[in-house]
C-alpha cells in the first residue's frame, strides 16, 4: 500500500497550514515585542465603518463576516502618511458587535496616537498587540490532522 494517499495528504495540508499560521502568529508577535521602543505621532481618524462580507457555499449556506476597517493620517518629520493597520497580522473578520467594538474606540474625526517604524515611518499601528486567532486556528488544524492522522493508523 502506498504511503501517499487522500488521507495523508490532508492530514499534511492541515498540519503544515497550522504551522504556517502558528509561525504568523509568532512573527507578529516579534513585531508587536519590536513596536515598543516605536515613536508615535499623533493622527486623525478620517474614516472609521465596519465592512460587511459575506460568502454562500455549495449548500448555499450563507455567512456573513464583519471588519473593523480605520483610515488615519499621521505626520511623521514634515511627511503625511496614511495607515489602515489596527493591530500587527492580518484583518480578521467575526461577529458584528466585535467589530462595532473596535469601531467605537476610533470614531471618525478623533485624535489618535500612532505607533510607527522609525525606519519606515509608512508602517504603523493604532494598537501594539496581534490577535491570537492565528494561534487557535494553527492549534487548531494541526489538532484535526493528527486526529486524522490517527484514523488513518
Amino acid at each position: 500500500m502506498s504511503w501517499f494517499t487522500v488521507n495523508n495528504l490532508l492530514v499534511l495540508v492541515l498540519v503544515g497550514v497550522g504551522l504556517i499560521l502558528i509561525y504568523t502568529y509568532f512573527r507578529n508577535l516579534a513585531r508587536v515585542r519590536d513596536s515598543a521602543g516605536w515613536p508615535t505621532s499623533q493622527g486623525t481618524v478620517v474614516e472609521s465603518r465596519v465592512r460587511e462580507s459575506t460568502s454562500t457555499d455549495q449548500d448555499n449556506f450563507t455567512s456573513t463576516s464583519y471588519y473593523p476597517e480605520v483610515r488615519y493620517l499621521y505626520h511623521v518629520l514634515g511627511s503625511e502618511y496614511e495607515g489602515t493597520m489596527i493591530t500587527f497580522g492580518p484583518k480578521s473578520g467575526g461577529a458584528q458587535n466585535k467589530a462595532a467594538e473596535v469601531i467605537n474606540r476610533y470614531p471618525t474625526g478623533s485624535t489618535v496616537t500612532v505607533y510607527y517604524d522609525p525606519e519606515k515611518p509608512s508602517l504603523a499601528v493604532l494598537e501594539r498587540s496581534v490577535s491570537k486567532g492565528l494561534l487557535v486556528s494553527g492549534v487548531v488544524c494541526i489538532a484535526i490532522g493528527i486526529f486524522f492522522f490517527s484514523k488513518v493508523l
